[in-house]
């Protein structure tokens, strides 16, 4: 079990290093295999299922971290008095910097996240869903 994990993250951290460098549309799921250095070719669907499913195991820890700081800065905003902006933008703005700030698959996400955002129209009900 714990070698399928291993793989399954192999593939996770090859896949956010193509899409952050190349984008999305110019990686296939082959060359993540590759890059995962995994023999089976369709490891990808095995582990996480077809691109869009990889898509949303890439993204859904980092939206969902992200979310859940922005609740608890936002919860502080409102105890404070209603022309204090300054605490509603940093809501907006602070989980981004403190993500960015831990380490490189963060860094990559904000990559890949800026991406689809600018491309949101055309994603899967379930990639939509979560960005949104």
């Amino acid at each position: 079990m714990e070698e399928a994990s291993s793989t399954r993250q192999k593939l996770l951290d090859a896949a956010m290093r193509l899409f952050a460098e190349r984008g999305i549309a110019k990686v296939s799921l082959a060359e993540i295999v590759r890059a995962a250095d995994q023999r089976n070719a369709s490891a990808v669907h095995y582990h996480l299922g077809d691109r869009n499913q990889l898509i949303v195991a890439l993204l859904e820890p980092h939206v969902q971290a992200i979310r859940t700081r922005r609740l608890e800065l936002l919860a502080t905003a409102r105890s404070r008095p209603a022309d204090d902006m300054r605490s509603a933008v940093e809501a907006m703005v602070r989980p981004l910097t403190e993500l960015a700030g831990r380490g490189w698959r963060e860094r990559a996400y904000l990559k890949v996240g800026q991406e689809l955002m600018g491309q949101l129209d055309q994603a899967s009900p379930d990639i939509r869903a979560l960005m949104e």
